[in-house]
């Protein structure tokens, strides 16, 4: 029996190296897994399902960070399943990948034109975008249908007062999903829901931050092509072949995106 802890660090990484990882990893695998996070580990044989306090919900945490939860997951994996293999999958290895595409654990029948993902955090900060909230009345003055994807906690909660939202619902990220599944477009920046659109295979719009370079002047030892740009970032993840677009010198200037929007819907719409 193989068992994997959970991943410590940023949910689009989690999507990104774990998840893909623990997918093709042989068979049996207990997975301990975050509360509202089930969806994404189908056809995993046993599950343990954790909930943490707030800190839990830190997208920025590591192994390091939280060891003492680590250890309490590693104990209870000893004691449920006696002489396991317990893994921590993470990046610091070549792990074998097995893409899918994730279906919600509870489906809430959410749908809409446009999924706008309103990243606001203090971790990385120069990835909030600021005009969200703005976006999201343009676009429903058209006449699309939009709704904000996420969570509340990491997120720009006032898009609520002009579109519906994931995280009114008891499980946002199956709402999420679903949401994402039946969306004609996905618009993020470089965050979690942007991972989330590519690994669904839902045609994503990116907002350029930072000349759409991830991860500028980061040290990442051996890795000597980042830092890497957008576009090249998110198609090596993109296993269902979805389109991924980026909107470059919008980051001041919402209607560039909202003309951005209008193009791509008009593409879908002419297919």
């Amino acid at each position: 029996m193989i068992a994997v802890l959970p991943f410590r660090g940023e949910f689009g990484l989690k999507l990104r190296y774990h998840v893909p990882a623990v997918a093709a990893l042989p068979r049996p695998v207990a997975v301990c897994v975050e509360e509202g996070e089930e969806a994404l580990f189908p056809g995993t044989e046993h599950m343990i399902v954790k909930r943490k306090d707030d800190d839990f919900r830190r997208r920025d945490l590591t192994a390091k960070d939280d060891a003492v939860f680590l250890d309490q997951c590693r104990d209870e994996l000893e004691v449920r399943y006696p002489g396991c293999r317990i893994l921590t999958v993470d990046r610091s290895r070549n792990w074998a990948e097995k893409r899918f595409v994730p279906t919600p654990f509870v489906d809430y029948g959410l749908s809409a034109d446009v999924v706008i993902g309103p990243r606001e955090r203090t971790y990385q900060p120069s990835k909030n975008w600021g005009h969200w909230r703005e976006l999201a009345g343009r676009l429903r003055g058209a006449g699309f249908r939009v709704m904000a994807a996420g969570v509340a906690d990491s997120s720009d909660t006032s898009v609520g007062q002009v579109c519906p939202v994931t995280w009114t619902w008891p499980r946002p990220l199956d709402a999420t999903l679903g949401l994402i599944q039946r969306a004609k477009l996905v618009v993020s920046t470089d965050a979690g829901l942007a991972h989330l659109a590519v690994l669904c295979g839902t045609p994503l719009l990116m907002i350029s931050h930072a000349e759409g370079i991830v991860a500028p002047g980061e040290d990442r030892p051996g890795h000597s092509w980042w830092p890497i740009r957008l576009e090249e970032y998110y198609h090596a993840a993109n296993h269902t072949g979805s389109r991924i677009d980026v909107v470059h010198h919008a980051w001041f200037d919402v209607q560039v995106t909202v003309d951005a929007v209008l193009e791509r819907l008009g593409r879908v719409a002419v297919a």
